[in-house]
C-alpha cells in the first residue's frame, strides 16, 4: 500500500518539461489526503482506515498524472518512449537515487508502525506528509538553480561556481531554514487547530521533522554538483549508505520511542546532505586549481 509513490511518473513530466504540473499533482494530493484523514479519523478514530486513506490518494495521483500525459504519450508514443528509454539509461543512477529517497520515508513509517502501533505510525506520517508538502517549493528551485551550477562546472569556472552556489544559498537555502522555523513554532497551533485530540504525538513529531526541509536542499544541493560532474554513480553510492545504514540502526536499537525512529531519520538525511556536498565538492578539480577565471 504504501510503495505506491514509487510508480509515479515524475521521470515522465521532467522528460516533457512538465515539473509544474506533477507539482501541482503532488500537491492537490497532500490537499486530499490531510482532508480525507482528517474527516475519516474524526468519528472512526485510528485503524486500518489510515492504510486506505493513503493508498486511496496515492492511487488518484497515479491515475491523475496518466490522464495529464496521455496525450502527449500517445501522440509522440514511439519517440515518447524511445526517448524515455534514452532518458532512463543515462541516468539510471539518478533514478535509483530517487527512489532510495522515496524508500526514507517510507521505511521510517513502516518501522514505527510494526515496533510502535498504527497510532504512532499515523502521526509520524502525516508529520511526513506535512514535511513533503512544504517541500513543494525545494522542487520548483531545483530546476531554476541547477542550471548554473551545471553549466560553471561544465566550464569549470570558479566565479561562475560561486556565483550559482550563493544564488542557491540566499534564494533557495535561507527560505527553507525560515520555513523550518515556522514549522517548528507554529506546530502545536496547527495540530490545535486542523487535528483532533488523538493526534497528540503529531506536534512534537512536526518539531522533530522541521530541520527536514533542510536537508532535503543539502541532498538536492550535493545531487546536483554530482550530476553537474557527470558522477551520479557516487551519488548512487552515498545515497545507498545511507538508506542501509538507516535501515541497520532502526533494526539493531531495542523498543524505542517513535520520536527515537524520527531523530535518527533526521540525522541520517543530515549526515547525508553533508557527505554529499563535501564529496561532491572534492570531486571538482577546478575548484582548487591555481588557475584564476
Amino acid at each position: 500500500v504504501l510503495i505506491l509513490p514509487i510508480f509515479y511518473l515524475g521521470p515522465a513530466f521532467e522528460f516533457l518539461k512538465r515539473n509544474l504540473s506533477f507539482a501541482m499533482v503532488l500537491f492537490l494530493e497532500k490537499v486530499f489526503l490531510f482532508s480525507l484523514i482528517y474527516y475519516s479519523t474524526l468519528s472512526n478514530g485510528f485503524g486500518l482506515i489510515v492504510y486506505k486513506v493513503f493508498f486511496i490518494s496515492n492511487l488518484l495521483s497515479i491515475l491523475v498524472q496518466l490522464v495529464l500525459l496521455r496525450k502527449s504519450i500517445k501522440l509522440h508514443l514511439n519517440y515518447f518512449y524511445q526517448g524515455l528509454r534514452e532518458y532512463i539509461v543515462i541516468y539510471y543512477p539518478m533514478y535509483f537515487v530517487l527512489q532510495l529517497n522515496l524508500l526514507y520515508g517510507y521505511y521510517t513509517r513502516l518501522i514505527i508502525e510494526y515496533k510502535n502501533g498504527l497510532e504512532s505510525f499515523a502521526s509520524a506520517a502525516i508529520a511526513l506528509q506535512i514535511i513533503a508538502a512544504t517541500s513543494f517549493f525545494q522542487s520548483q528551485v531545483d530546476k531554476t538553480f541547477r542550471t548554473p551550477i551545471f553549466n560553471a562546472i561544465e566550464k569549470e569556472s570558479k566565479l561562475l561556481f560561486m556565483n550559482a552556489i550563493n544564488k542557491y544559498l540566499v534564494y533557495s537555502t535561507l527560505p527553507i531554514i525560515f520555513g523550518c522555523m515556522v514549522i517548528y513554532f507554529s506546530s502545536d497551533f496547527l495540530v490545535n487547530i486542523f487535528f483532533s485530540k488523538g493526534y497528540s504525538e503529531l506536534a512534537f513529531s512536526l518539531k522533530i521533522l522541521s530541520i527536514t526541509p533542510f536537508t532535503i536542499n543539502l541532498m538536492r544541493l550535493g545531487d546536483a554538483l554530482f550530476t553537474g560532474a557527470h558522477l551520479i554513480k557516487y551519488n548512487l553510492v552515498i545515497t545507498f549508505i545511507a538508506t542501509f545504514l538507516l535501515v541497520i540502526i532502526t533494526q539493531l536499537i531495542g523498543e524505542v520511542s517513535t520520536y527515537t525512529y524520527l531523530i535518527i531519520f533526521v540525522i541520517v538525511t543530515l549526515l547525508h546532505g553533508i557527505i554529499s556536498i563535501i564529496f561532491g565538492i572534492r570531486n571538482l578539480k577546478f575548484l582548487f586549481s591555481c588557475i584564476q577565471d
